[in-house]
């Protein structure tokens, strides 16, 4: 049996798996702390711009900017 694989995944679809699952986030991020969502879709001071998710990992915040597109705006890094 085959499966299509859709190329076409929503942000949210991703949100929402890995928020729901935050024991694999903490495995992927290879972090040794509790994970804690704090918040979703946070709307930012100017009232256009939101933040994806906002988790508490130990005593340190992280913020989390989700893209579902190939390649990377030159205005972003990645962190390992």
């Amino acid at each position: 049996m085959t499966s299509k694989i859709s190329k076409n995944i929503l942000e949210s679809e991703v949100e929402d798996a890995l928020v729901s699952y935050l024991d694999i986030l903490k495995e992927i991020l290879d972090l040794n702390k509790e994970v804690r969502l704090i918040t979703r879709q946070l709307r930012l001071i100017d009232g256009k711009k939101r933040l994806d998710v906002l988790l508490a990992v130990g005593d340190e915040i992280f913020l989390m900017e989700l893209k579902t597109e190939s390649g990377l705006h030159p205005d972003f890094e990645t962190t390992s």
